[in-house]
């Protein structure tokens, strides 16, 4: 079956009567070696919508979770712990009064840097759900193994980086 029927086939099988575009233009296979060659799939005007409005408000929502990120960075160096880091210095006991000040804070930061961890994974699995809940079956089934065939890809990278760079340390 040549490629043009296989589309055709899925057109009508898809229902879709509105203007279709290929998500080439997203995942552009030449230029990452046909790594995302088997993901072609259409698109309607409609999900195309959906994912543009999904887009905006993930981007909106990143910022929100950056501006918190910023927030908890700059906490960790707060007047508090400046004070608590010279009296620590000065006290020379990390179990003292201090000691126990500076633990009892550093849980606090920590607690928020959880948080802000939390509301970022809350947006990755959302917006997921969201891109899954927007594609067809088939569509979202092609997509998910995209997603799993990056993700080993940049785990293999890393390692492999990790590798050349552990090699040119020792040399």
């Amino acid at each position: 079956m040549s490629a043009a029927s296989s589309s055709d086939m899925q057109t009508a099988q898809f229902g879709a009567a509105e203007e279709r575009r290929d998500l080439g233009f997203v995942f552009r296979g030449d230029d990452y070696g046909g790594f995302w060659s088997g993901i072609r799939r259409d698109l309607t005007a409609e999900q195309l919508g959906l994912i543009d409005k999904l887009q905006r408000s993930t981007v909106a929502e990143e910022w929100r979770i950056s501006k918190k990120v910023a927030k908890q960075q700059e906490s960790v160096a707060d007047a508090e712990m400046v004070e608590l880091s010279q009296a620590n210095r000065a006290e020379d006991d990390g179990e003292g009064i201090i000691g126990r000040r500076i633990k009892s804070a550093i849980r606090v930061k920590e607690e928020g840097f959880q948080k802000v961890l939390q509301s970022a994974d809350d947006l990755r699995l959302g917006t997921l759900k969201a891109v899954v809940g927007i594609l067809s079956p088939i569509q979202a089934v092609h997509f998910l193994i995209a997603a799993g065939e990056l993700h080993l890809s940049l785990h293999e990278w890393g390692r492999d980086k990790d590798e050349r760079d552990t090699m040119q340390q020792s040399t």
